[in-house]
Order: structure tokens, then C-alpha cells, then sequence
């Protein structure tokens, strides 16, 4: 033991230790009489921070697993060496070891069979015992969330961080079966509880069954005969998101891929760099199957051109012993995915239910309608709305008739009739929404300018601000010839002011739907809602004001998101894990991520972009719409209804229609699928497919169409150009030539109506569009319309 650890022990009558304190220059950790940590203390130059751990069931390190049909949590016993932990049972001999050292701290991990025939075990693993549980404000701004763990075949790594921005690096240079996390439950009765919004802890699944994700080691699922295995599992403390990559290649001793762009256009090509191993190897599978190498060039970047194969690509970094691995994405066109989504939105049909949800295609169909006019589809859309609008509100006298205060409901009503709005020109369907966002005013919002749903928060449920300022907008255009259009426009804003008022004082410091936590919803739809008011403020002391609290809101908003994962099904994607019961009626929970919510997101750096200039903001808009447009498979068309990362996860979910339900009448209420006929399969890093073509009852799948309505409000007819800090161009829906003084400029799609342009320096614009050419000479930032 080294001179740099200070050791204290305090002896208890039976000799044992009944707690350890280990410490060096850079760490301190305190271990119980169990082996678990109680805490871990980093210290840095300047100031020390705590890592906190869960007591109780959920502490860790903490072997857990199941064999012989039997659940089992392993108590460890202190041994005479103070930073060893053991014990035995049926078997398998059970020790975790701790060690300090410079890059983080080391725990090693052992299993040995001891008896005399080979051991297959359900599962064994490390409750890892980090306090996950996001319970109330202010405290769960410091605690860390579970935002990403990945098993490749040689290694592990991940990290939990703090919406305060610090990390905690996890990883293993040794190769690890899987990953797993402690769902909470919220509320029913045994048999028949719904998993709630908190997560208790981590786990790494050293020994797992298969099947798993083929990036996962395939071998790890027994243990032989005097077989002994060993993982080093490493936590490490940082404090800024460009810390992480490099500090779990030095953990783990493989290559990492840095990767700022995902998801590109078929024209342009994508590029990258490896972060710690930079003389890897570097191979490419593509996508029709062919498999071939890349190299860096002279400034250790490596350029991947798709070939006019849009697609999947696999990417595969080798050094030494270490294979890492990362996807990106060639995309087609944007007006591809919006027509395949309208398509869908048939096949997967709207509903009038309890939650809108299950009616969230209608966006979709109104929208697609805009660009691409099909008389017989138009016609069928109207039908459908009609059908579901008429059991829902009142047709005389608009306003809600069931379920009233879920005013998320009429929020998106108002959406969807704006949209509708703009293909039809029926003055009507304006004047419901008006009436609609009036009866929002009346009953739902607060004293304090929050809308609210009885007494809980809900300013931010499937953000009611932004749904009425997407209505005042058209209202503000018509008021201009019209009083009382003017009257309403009004009137509206003054609503949304005192909400968005609201949002800035609380700073962070609201509820949401179901069980309160620091949610994903709510801290995005708060964000894009406050952004999107900044941008629409002539005062700049106004704008700045609500800038500036989006930008807090969005900050703490990255611990989870996938703002890192060398992966372009994922990057951008939100850590949502509660939806899987209720959209598709699969338990227990698995990880969502992208889910349709994730582009609640993706509207507020959408925003930002705009009022910052920041092209961070950009780069992570365009990452994250790649990666919800993938939820429509690029062979087949078909439309899935989210991704799961969770790598394996025993599930049961409905299986057959519920046959006593009219799907063309109303239908409340959520099913839980124990109650019905169900079946058992294991699910993991893959798409799920949607249920409501079957189901007939409440299904709430159509909610991957936010998607397509957030696509096409930034994409569909938006193209830009923007410089970075360093000088780099990068450009979205247009293809660009630079010389010293001029950026020529070609859009291919006919669609594009604006360019927004983002420059440090003055150039001259040489634009071609739509068979037409436009000069302009700019230094700025700010759009160009292209009539």
C-alpha cells in the first residue's frame, strides 16, 4: 500500500472494519463495513466536490443477480486487508477491492466458481450505488443522472451528470456483458403498478444472458468451472462536457470517436477524429454491406463520403486490443420523411381519447398537405379531425367536453387547428382556436401567469404557450386589416407574457405531469417556449431577458441528452424512460430516447441558434432532427415509434386487440398490460415498432410525430449558412463554394423559401434557387427571403 493513501480504520469488538477512509491527493473515498461507498470526495485545484451514494437497498457497489430462479443481493464482509471486501454464496465467490489512483477510482471486481460444474446465472452485476433519485428542487440540480453507459466488445464506458454540468465518468477497460438501471414505481396496485420518473441507481452487468447487441462481448454469460473473472471499473470526476471523452479514453485505453456532425445530406460528406488512440485503424461498413478502410489525413481527420448511398454506416476504430465502434447517417431528403410520416399517419389512425397523443398524426397530415396538395388525402384528414374534434369539444360553444383539465389536450388542439387553418382558409377553424386559447385564459391560467391543471404547473406539459403563440401569430397577420383579429392577437400575447414572466422568475423551480422530477419535458418545453417568446420581442432588454432564462433552462437540460454518443440513431436524443406503458404498452421501463419529446428540444436549440448565433446550437438541431428522422426505417418506409438504448431488458407487453373497445368512439384511460393477453421477450438497442394500427383501444405511439411537425418548422423550407468561431463554414439544405470575398451558393429544393445566413466576415452571396439568382453582400446574421 502506498505512502500517498491515508488509511482509517475504526475497529468495532469483532475485529472486522466498520468503515474505511481511503485517500490520496486527488480522491476520498468512504467505504462501509459492506464494502459499499458512503461518498466520494474529489478534490481539484480549487474547491472540492462530493459524488453522493445511496444507503439502503440501492447502495453500492453492491453485487446483485439471479440463479437457480432466486433474486439475490450479496452482503460483503470486510477482510484483513481494509480495502477488500468478499463473501460466498452458492458457489460464486463475491469481492470487490478498492484503489486511488491518480486518473480516478479504481474498483475491482472478481467472480469465482468455486463449486464443481459451469454456473449460467439470469444475471449477475454491480448495483454501482451513485444517488440517481432527481426527487425535488434545488437537490436534483446536483445529483446525477444516468445519461449514457455503452458496452463495446473490448470495454465500457459512460457517464451520469449533474444538470450543474459536472460528469462522473464510468468505465472499464475490461469488456462488460451489459448495463441496466433501477426503475422506480409510481403508483396502482401489485400486480398492476406503473414504473414512476425516478431512477434509484446504475447497474453493470457483468455476466448477462443473450441475446445482446452484437457491439456487445457475446461470451459473458457463465461462469466455468474454477473460472475466475476480473473488472476494473473506473469512476472519475470532471467538470465540462469536453472533458468527458478524453478522460474515458485514458480509463479504458481505446480510441474514442469525435464526431460533430451525425447525420448529413447525401452530398456532403462527414467527418471525424479519434480522441486518444489517433494511429487507430479505422474501418467503414456500408450500408448495402460493403466493408472497407479510412485513413486520417495529415491533420488526423478522417472524411467518410456516402457515394449517393444514404443509409447506416458502421464505423470501427481498432488499437492494440480495443474496438470501438460509431454510427453515422446519410440521409434522404427531408420531403421523403414528411410524406412517409403522412402515409403513417393513416396507417397508425388519430383517436379520441383521453391524451392527445393518440390524435398527434393530425399535425402531420395538415402539414404534409402544405407541400405536397392531395385533394383525396386532404379530404380524409378533415374526416378524421372532424370525427375525434366532435367527441372532444363542444362544436357550438368551443371548449373542452372531456377530460378538461388535461389542457395539454386543447393546447395542441389549437395547434393542430392552425395548421388545418393554413390548407383549408376556413375562417372557422381559426376562430375555434381563438375561442379555444380564450377558454385556456379563463380556466387554466394561474394568478401568477403559469397554466396550470388544477394546482399543478403545466405551463410546460407539451408547451400550451408555444401551441397559442403559433395561433397569435396568424392572429397578429390578420389583425393588421382586422380590429377584433387585432384584439385577440392582443390579448394572446399578454397571456403568453405573463406565462413566460412566470417561467423566468421560477428558474427552474416547477412541476410537471405525474411524478415530479427533473424531467425532460419539462426543463425543454420551458426552454423552447421562452426562446421562441425572446425572438418574437421588438425590445431588445425584453428579448435578452427571456434569452437569457432559455439558456439557463437548456444548460441543466444536457445531463439528458446525447450530446456526445458517437451515434447517429441517438445523437441529440433525450433520456426519457416512462413511455413505453402508455404508448406502446411494454413494461417495465426501458429507455425512449429519441422519443417524439426529444424534439421538444430540438425547437429550443432551434431558437437559440437564432438569437445567440452560437453554431453549437445549429450543429445540435440538425444532429437531433437526423436522428428522429430515422424513426421511419430508410429501406422500407416504415415508421417505428422510438429507439431504446437500453441494451437488455426482459419486457412483457399487450399482444393481442382489445376487441371490446370501439376505436371510432371515445376511449379513456390507460391499459396496463398485465391485466391483459401479453407476451414475454427481451428487448435491446433497437426500434420499436407502433401498436395503434392494432390495438384499437388508447394508444398514445402517434406522439413520434412531433418529429415531423418540429422537421418541418425548422427544415422544410429553411436553409443556412453559418461561419464557426474558427472560421469553418458549415451549411444545412445548401451546397457552398468559398473564395475570399464570395460564398456561392446553390439550394436543390424546390421547397427552401428562406436562407439564413450567419457570417464574421463580409462576403458577397451568389445565390441560385429554384432556376433564379439573387446577389447580396453580407456580414451578419439574419434571413434572406427567397421569393
Amino acid at each position: 500500500m502506498t505512502k500517498s493513501i491515508v488509511i482509517t480504520l475504526l475497529l468495532i469488538s469483532c475485529n472486522l472494519f466498520a468503515q474505511v477512509n481511503l485517500k490520496n491527493a486527488h480522491y476520498e473515498l468512504n467505504i462501509n463495513s459492506g464494502g459499499q461507498i458512503s461518498q466520494l470526495i474529489t478534490h481539484g485545484s480549487n474547491k472540492s466536490d462530493t459524488v453522493t451514494f445511496q444507503k439502503g437497498e440501492w447502495a453500492g457497489p453492491q453485487w446483485y443477480g439471479k440463479w437457480d430462479n432466486k433474486d439475490h443481493q450479496i452482503k460483503l464482509k470486510a477482510t484483513d486487508q481494509p480495502n477488500r471486501f468478499e463473501q460466498t454464496v452458492d458457489d460464486i465467490h463475491f469481492q470487490l477491492e478498492y484503489h486511488l489512483e491518480t486518473k480516478g477510482v479504481r474498483v475491482r471486481a472478481t467472480l469465482k466458481n468455486v463449486g464443481f460444474t459451469t454456473i449460467q446465472p439470469s444475471k449477475i452485476g454491480l448495483h454501482l450505488g451513485i444517488n440517481t433519485y432527481m426527487e425535488k428542487f434545488p437537490q436534483w440540480l446536483h445529483k446525477f443522472f444516468p445519461t449514457m453507459l455503452r458496452c463495446e466488445k473490448t470495454h465500457l464506458w459512460g457517464y451520469a451528470m449533474a444538470p450543474d454540468g459536472r460528469a462522473l465518468c464510468i468505465a472499464s477497460p475490461n469488456p462488460i456483458a451489459s448495463w441496466s438501471n433501477d426503475f422506480t414505481k409510481s403508483w396502482g396496485e401489485p400486480d398492476y403498478k406503473w414504473f414512476g420518473h425516478r431512477i434509484n441507481t446504475m447497474n453493470l452487468d457483468v455476466i448477462n444472458p443473450l441475446p445482446l447487441p452484437k457491439r456487445h462481448p457475446q461470451d459473458q454469460y457463465q461462469l466455468a468451472r474454477g473460472e475466475i473473472k476480473k473488472w476494473d471499473i473506473y469512476l472519475s470526476l470532471v467538470h465540462n462536457i469536453s472533458e468527458i471523452e478524453p478522460k474515458l479514453s485514458e480509463l479504458t485505453g481505446a480510441p474514442f470517436f469525435h464526431i460533430s456532425e451525425t447525420t448529413n445530406e447525401a452530398d456532403k460528406p462527414i467527418t471525424f477524429t479519434l480522441v486518444g488512440q489517433h494511429d487507430s485503424k479505422v474501418m467503414v461498413t456500408a450500408p448495402n454491406g460493403d466493408i472497407f478502410n479510412i485513413e486520417a489525413n495529415t491533420t488526423g481527420e478522417y472524411t467518410l463520403d456516402s457515394h449517393q448511398q444514404v443509409g447506416l454506416y458502421k464505423l470501427q476504430a481498432m488499437y492494440n486490443d480495443k474496438i470501438s465502434e460509431a454510427y453515422v447517417t446519410f440521409k434522404k431528403p427531408w420531403e421523403w420523411y414528411l410524406n412517409q410520416a403522412r402515409q403513417a399517419s393513416f396507417k397508425y389512425p388519430a383517436r379520441a381519447t383521453t391524451h392527445c397523443e393518440t390524435w398527434y398524426g393530425m399535425y402531420t397530415m395538415f402539414l404534409a398537405e402544405k407541400y405536397f396538395p392531395n385533394p383525396d388525402l386532404k379530404e380524409r384528414a378533415i374526416q378524421q379531425f372532424d370525427q375525434i374534434y366532435s367527441q372532444l369539444y363542444d362544436i357550438k360553444d368551443p371548449k373542452p367536453i372531456k377530460i378538461a383539465h388535461r389542457i395539454q389536450n386543447t393546447s395542441s388542439m389549437i395547434g393542430v387547428l392552425v395548421d388545418k387553418y393554413q390548407i383549408t382558409k376556413d375562417i372557422y377553424d381559426l376562430e375555434r382556436a381563438r375561442d379555444l386559447a380564450d377558454w385556456i385564459m379563463k380556466h387554466a391560467q394561474a394568478k401568477d401567469g403559469s397554466y396550470r391543471a388544477g394546482s399543478t404547473h403545466y405551463t410546460s406539459v407539451i408547451y400550451p404557450a408555444k401551441s397559442i403563440m403559433e395561433l397569435f401569430i396568424v392572429e397578429k397577420e390578420l389583425g393588421k386589416k382586422d380590429a377584433n383579429w387585432k384584439k385577440a392577437y392582443n390579448r394572446h400575447f399578454k397571456s403568453v407574457k405573463r406565462a413566460m414572466d412566470e417561467l423566468v422568475l421560477s428558474d427552474g423551480d416547477i412541476d410537471t405531469e405525474g411524478q415530479l422530477t427533473y424531467e425532460d419535458g419539462m426543463v425543454s418545453c420551458s426552454a423552447l417556449q421562452l426562446a421562441e417568446f425572446a425572438l418574437l420581442q421588438s425590445s431588445t432588454k425584453e428579448r435578452e431577458k427571456y434569452k437569457k432564462a432559455a439558456l439557463s433552462y437548456i444548460d441543466g437540460h444536457k445531463a439528458l441528452t446525447q450530446l456526445i454518443i458517437p451515434d447517429s440513431r441517438q445523437r441529440g436524443g433525450t433520456m426519457r424512460f416512462w413511455e413505453s406503458q402508455y404508448d406502446v404498452y411494454i413494461q417495465p421501463n426501458i429507455f425512449n430516447s429519441p422519443h417524439g419529446w426529444t424534439s421538444w428540444r430540438t425547437y429550443a436549440t432551434f431558437y437559440l441558434y437564432q438569437l445567440t448565433g452560437d453554431t453549437k446550437w445549429l450543429v445540435q438541431t440538425f444532429n437531433a432532427l437526423g436522428s428522429a428522422m430515422q424513426m421511419i426505417d430508410t429501406n422500407t418506409g416504415k415508421l417505428r415509434w422510438a429507439f431504446t438504448p437500453s441494451p437488455y431488458v426482459e419486457v412483457i407487453q399487450t399482444s393481442q386487440p382489445h376487441k371490446d373497445v370501439d376505436p371510432t368512439k371515445y376511449n379513456p384511460g390507460h391499459y396496463h398490460p398485465r391485466k391483459y393477453p401479453h407476451r414475454k421477450y427481451v428487448i435491446g438497442e433497437q426500434y420499436i415498432d407502433m401498436i395503434s394500427d392494432w390495438i384499437r383501444a388508447n394508444s398514445q405511439d402517434n406522439d413520434v410525430h412531433e418529429h415531423f411537425k418540429c422537421m418541418e418548422e425548422v427544415a422544410m423550407s429553411n436553409a443556412f449558412i453559418a461561419q464557426t468561431e474558427t472560421g469553418e463554414f458549415i451549411s444545412y439544405n445548401c451546397n457552398i463554394s468559398v473564395s475570399d470575398d464570395q460564398i456561392n451558393i446553390n439550394i436543390p429544393s424546390k421547397f427552401i423559401t428562406k436562407l439564413h445566413i450567419n457570417l464574421n466576415d463580409k462576403k458577397k452571396l451568389q445565390i441560385r434557387y429554384q432556376g433564379k439568382e439573387l446577389q447580396k453582400k453580407i456580414n451578419s446574421m439574419k434571413w434572406i427571403i427567397l421569393e
